[in-house]
């Protein structure tokens, strides 16, 4: 039983130096996470789950709108979305803020003419974000419009 105790104990201790030597995970950009974080908001919203979603927009909006008020005006909306990819992000040095540019897909009834049914898109869809809190938030449009 020693022996494997011994055994166990070396193979620990080699598993940890090997750990200890890997260089650390490279500091991301505040692009590179505003683009991450854009994206998990777009994938949360098109996966139906707006309450995931809520969490990425700003701690001003949050004050303003509860997240049960939220979710209901998401879920009211009649457009689908399918898709989307971040195409670009642009920081601006002097201010934390960021604008996201992205693609949606989504699919909307055809008010118009019912009998052709759901009509699918893309269009592009430009974004703001901010830091607060050292976290990076998506400003809603009504917001930022103010």
């Amino acid at each position: 039983m020693s022996r494997l105790l011994i055994c166990m104990s070396l193979l620990a201790s080699v598993l940890l130096a090997g750990c200890a030597s890997q260089p650390g995970k490279p500091k991301l950009s505040d692009e590179e996470l505003v683009a991450q974080r854009a994206a998990a908001r777009w994938e949360a919203l098109i996966a139906s789950n707006p309450g995931e979603a809520y969490q990425y927009l700003s701690p001003g909006y949050r004050e303003m709108v509860s997240r049960e008020n939220y979710i209901v005006g998401q879920l009211q909306r009649p457009i689908r979305r399918t898709g989307a990819k971040v195409t670009r992000v642009e920081c601006e040095a002097e201010l934390p803020r960021c604008t996201v540019g992205l693609m949606l897909d989504y699919v909307v009834p055809s008010g118009m003419a019912p009998q052709a049914g759901k009509i699918a898109a893309t269009t592009p869809v430009s974004e703001q974000w901010i830091k607060s809190g050292g976290k990076w938030y998506f400003v809603p449009k009504e917001i930022s419009r103010r």
